[in-house]
């Protein structure tokens, strides 16, 4: 009988399986989960932290869910390549704003709670419907910049 992933594994649990993949990878690192789709990885020399958004990954799930382990694959090695990034000096000409609804901070605050302290994507007000989000793009991979 072929397992129904998409209904046996909501976020959490997806986050859950993810971060026990990162674990075996990365044994010595300290992981924290912030709302059902964000993981925390710390305790490395180089850096303070690094806070992987799994959304993508997750949709990517769900779309096709028998494919679970080549997605986590693909994860990983991802990971991989932030961790090194963000280990690279840091070059103000690969910052570039991207323009969200201001509903994504909302729920950004609905899922990390709503003090502003909480917020760490670093961002400015553009009106009262639209933010700025400044991210780095670094060989096509797009890093949100955290205020830690």
């Amino acid at each position: 009988m072929r397992r129904n992933w998409k209904r046996s594994l909501g976020k959490k649990k997806f986050q859950g399986r993810l971060t026990d993949a990162l674990k075996k990878k990365y044994p010595s690192a300290r992981f924290e989960s912030l709302g059902k789709l964000t993981i925390v990885m710390s305790g490395f020399p180089d850096f303070e932290s690094v806070h992987i958004e799994i959304d993508n990954a997750y949709k990517e799930f769900e779309e096709n869910p028998t494919d679970i382990d080549n997605i986590m694959n693909k994860f990983l090695s991802l990971i991989d390549d932030q961790k090194k990034l963000r280990t690279d000096k840091f070059d103000v000409s690969t910052i570039f704003p991207v323009i969200k609804a201001r509903s994504w901070i909302a729920a950004l605050q609905s899922e990390y709670g709503h003090d502003p302290k909480n917020i760490i994507v670093w961002f400015d007000d553009y009106n009262d419907d639209l933010v700025l989000v400044y991210v780095e793009i670094k060989s096509e991979i797009v890093l949100f910049i955290y205020l830690d």
